[in-house]
């Protein structure tokens, strides 16, 4: 099988398209290309992977798709479908990374270097949700709760990155920072500044985002097999 198959070719063709669509603010070419690239992500990780399909990152493509078809219908209520999606795909993701981390290495000094990152996440995340000043309560409450998952992935993906720096961990690392990204340009672009600008940044880490995350998920299936070889 070929290193590049035709997916791979054809996500990032797809996603080089929306992205383009984004900028020229060109709905038609928006509707060609953005439908092509989870398909295409999802065929090249099952390609890579030779039928050891992770059933868990499955349901997490298929959150992402429910998320396209609701942003692509207008069906959500001030982001919250979307941002309940995203936190059950964060939570699988912490569920693999907590499986990753070494309890060898964890000691008081680690301890508290996990405390240091979750708290300045969290921070980032508390600065980006006190934007949202025209939400109702609940609303808020249900963003305070995806800032709280997603500090806690960031967490534990930086942790693991730190303690053993491989390519798997670092796949991981790099999808995390593509999340953090997203949500940052999505609530600056939503509830504060209406900035073209702001939603391509947006568009760009959210493809970064499917990209690297199979690329975890293939590195993953890898190391697995080595192990169950072994």
């Amino acid at each position: 099988m070929s290193k590049n198959p035709l997916s791979y070719i054809l996500f990032f063709v797809a996603s080089f398209l929306a992205i383009l669509a984004v900028i020229m603010q060109n709905e038609t070419l928006l509707l060609i290309a953005k439908p092509i690239v989870l398909p295409a992500i999802s065929f090249y990780y099952f390609q890579m992977v030779k039928g050891k399909i992770n059933w868990l990152f499955v349901l997490v493509l298929s959150f992402n798709f429910l998320s396209d078809i609701i942003v692509s219908f207008n069906l959500h209520y001030e982001g919250i479908p979307t941002a309940i999606l995203n936190m059950l795909s964060y939570m699988i993701f912490i569920y693999f990374s907590v499986k990753e981390m070494s309890l060898r290495k964890i000691s008081i000094s680690s301890f508290l270097y996990f405390l240091l990152i979750f708290l300045s996440c969290f921070i980032l995340m508390r600065t980006v949700l006190s934007l949202l000043i025209t939400v109702d309560s609940m609303v808020f409450y249900v963003y305070i709760a995806y800032g709280v998952i997603l500090s806690l992935l960031t967490t534990v993906i930086v942790s693991n990155y730190i303690n053993n720096q491989n390519i798997r961990f670092y796949y991981a690392l790099v999808m995390c920072i593509c999340f953090l990204v997203v949500d940052v340009f999505y609530a600056i672009y939503t509830f504060y500044v209406d900035l073209e600008i702001f939603m391509i940044f947006n568009q760009m880490a959210l493809y970064g985002s499917l990209y690297y995350m199979t690329m975890y998920m293939i590195s993953k299936s890898i190391s697995e097999e080595k192990i169950l070889e072994e």
